[in-house]
């Protein structure tokens, strides 16, 4: 961009875009040139911007974790918009890719796909607690939350899963649903929780290692 400035500038985007300014009547070899002189400085703050990604998403912009595997993202343009795994990759149709926010995108797929896939997993375990809570089936939510892994309302009979728990095997996300369904009969984490959670979830200790290792 040419604009009336006494000397070049180079500024990096959070996308990570260049941005160039000359002084106006600058030639455009001499704006070249001093890109080139400066790609050390420009690959140091790039990398910078990458690595502030990976830290917020735990993962970037080329790769999630889902049920324990990473899988690579594809994205691609299209005239539907699409969003689904194909052949162990997460493929992004999307009509304009440039325009989107890939990580809000995945965070919005990551709770769509969230509730569902607890969904399907809370039907499943279930039966195993069934006699011991009356069939008090509970409503489920998704959240993202930075604290915790899950917790239970006995006012709405709600068990809350964070979203980003799909990140981790099936395993994981058993144990931490039927940790919330023990709660319905003992709120704390007293030795009745504990008897109960190790009957209808033999190997819980397990779980529970395995998680905190992916997680620490």
């Amino acid at each position: 961009t040419y604009k009336r400035v006494k000397r070049l500038t180079l500024r990096i985007k959070p996308d990570t875009s260049i941005s160039l300014t000359l002084p106006i009547l600058t030639p455009l070899s001499e704006g070249d040139s001093f890109v080139l002189s400066n790609m050390e400085w420009i690959m140091q703050k790039i990398e910078k911007i990458q690595k502030r990604e990976i830290q917020r998403l735990g993962e970037d912009r080329e790769w999630i974790m889902h049920l324990g595997e990473r899988l690579p993202i594809v994205i691609k343009q299209a005239d539907k918009v699409k969003i689904h795994i194909v052949d162990n990759t997460l493929e992004m149709n999307l009509r304009n890719p440039e325009r989107v926010d890939i990580e809000a995108t995945v965070l919005s797929w990551r709770r769509f796909t969230a509730f569902y896939v607890y969904q399907t997993i809370l039907r499943r375990i279930f039966p195993r607690i069934a006699r011991h809570i009356d069939n008090n089936y509970p409503n489920l939510k998704i959240r993202i939350s930075k604290t915790r892994w899950g917790s239970y309302s006995p006012r709405t009979n709600s068990i809350m899963i964070n979203a980003d728990l799909i990140k981790l095997p099936i395993k994981c996300i058993e144990y931490v649903i039927m940790h919330e369904l023990c709660h319905i009969k003992h709120l704390d984490h007293s030795e009745n929780f504990y008897s109960l959670l190790g009957e209808v979830m033999p190997d819980y200790r397990d779980r529970e290692k395995l998680i905190k290792k992916l997680t620490k």
